[in-house]
C-alpha cells in the first residue's frame, strides 16, 4: 500500500496540513477535547484529563512521550484536525491514543501524523513502530493499520496481585451491546468524561 499512503500524505500537504509536536499542557488540553469526541464515537469511556496531564509532566521531559498534532490554517485561524500520543520504550515507538475531528478526515491528518512519527522514529534510532491495540469489532481501525503493513500479534495482560474488577463493563458485550453503544453516542461529551473517570477509578 505504499502508493496509497504516499498519495494520502501528499494530499495532506497539498491541503495545508502541518504536523508538529505538542509543546505544553495547553496543547494536551486542546487535543483532549478531540480525544473525548473520538472515544464517544467508538462508544468507549475516555480516560480522565488528569491521566494525560500527569503522563505529560512525567514522561515528556525525558523523551518517553510525544504528542503529534495535525493542524491547518482555516479562516485566518489554526484548526486542530487530529492528534496522536506516542510512548517510547527501548527501541519501540508505541501509538497509544488518538483524537480526531471526524468532520476533517478528508484532509488525511492521521496519515500525515503517522508518516511524520515513523520518519522521526527512524531518524532517532528506533527500530520498531507499534500501532497499538486493535479489536476485531473495529474494522475501520484494523483496515487503517493494515494499510501500513502491520502484523497482528496476540497481547496478554497479567495482574499481580489480583486487582478487583468490574463484573460487567459499562459497554459490556452481549445482546444489549448495540443499544448501549447507541445510547452512549447520544450522551453529551461532558457526561461521557465524568463516566470515564468513574469507570477507570474502578478498574
Amino acid at each position: 500500500h505504499h502508493a496509497a499512503i504516499a498519495r494520502a500524505v501528499r494530499k495532506a500537504g497539498r491541503l495545508g496540513v502541518t504536523v508538529r509536536p505538542a509543546s505544553s499542557l495547553a496543547d494536551v488540553r486542546r487535543w483532549y477535547r478531540l480525544y473525548v469526541g473520538t472515544m464517544r464515537a467508538h462508544a468507549i469511556p475516555p480516560r480522565p484529563l488528569q491521566f494525560f496531564e500527569r503522563m505529560w509532566e512525567v514522561l515528556a521531559p525525558p523523551g518517553r512521550l510525544r504528542l503529534l498534532l495535525a493542524e491547518r490554517q482555516s479562516g485566518g485561524q489554526v484548526q486542530l484536525l487530529a492528534g496522536s500520543l506516542f510512548l517510547m520504550y527501548g527501541q519501540t515507538v508505541i501509538f497509544a491514543f488518538n483524537g480526531r475531528d471526524r468532520s476533517q478526515l478528508q484532509f488525511r491528518p492521521n496519515d500525515a501524523i503517522h508518516w511524520t512519527a515513523i520518519m522521526d522514529a527512524s531518524a532517532s534510532g528506533f527500530r520498531r513502530y507499534d500501532f497499538g491495540e486493535g479489536t476485531g469489532d473495529n474494522a475501520g481501525l484494523l483496515a487503517f493499520k493494515e494499510k501500513w503493513g502491520t502484523r497482528p500479534v496476540d497481547m496478554y495482560r497479567y495482574h499481580y496481585p489480583q486487582q478487583p474488577r468490574m463484573d460487567r463493563g459499562i459497554l459490556a458485550s452481549g445482546p444489549l451491546q448495540r443499544t448501549q453503544e447507541y445510547a452512549w453516542r447520544l450522551l453529551p461529551p461532558a457526561m461521557t468524561t465524568r463516566m470515564g473517570r468513574w469507570a477507570y477509578h474502578l478498574l
